[in-house]
């Protein structure tokens, strides 16, 4: 009764969460933080960042040498992270 009075859905936190938040690599260079993501948040959620000019495009790109060079992602998943997420969230 509350959720239909206030014109709230049944869903419940975990639809909402996978259909409307991405999350990105800016400010979590290392492993474990995308390793927590990856279990909390579907693979095509997850977005490379860098919020330039605060953080070194070195260390990020480093980074993402050292998440290929873990096998914590598939090559498949790895571009997804890359490129694949945010062109197709930006529709690009």
């Amino acid at each position: 009764m509350f959720s239909r009075r206030w014109g709230l859905s049944d869903r419940d936190f975990m639809d909402v969460w996978n259909e409307n938040f991405w999350i990105t690599t800016s400010g979590m260079f290392d492993l474990p933080s995308l390793e927590c993501c990856l279990k909390v948040c579907s693979e095509d959620r997850i977005l490379y960042s860098l919020d330039y000019p605060f953080e070194d495009p070195k260390e990020g790109a480093d980074f993402m040498v050292e998440v290929e060079r873990s096998g914590l992602v598939s090559p498949e998943q790895f571009e997804m992270i890359c490129s694949g997420n945010a062109k197709k969230l930006l529709r690009i």
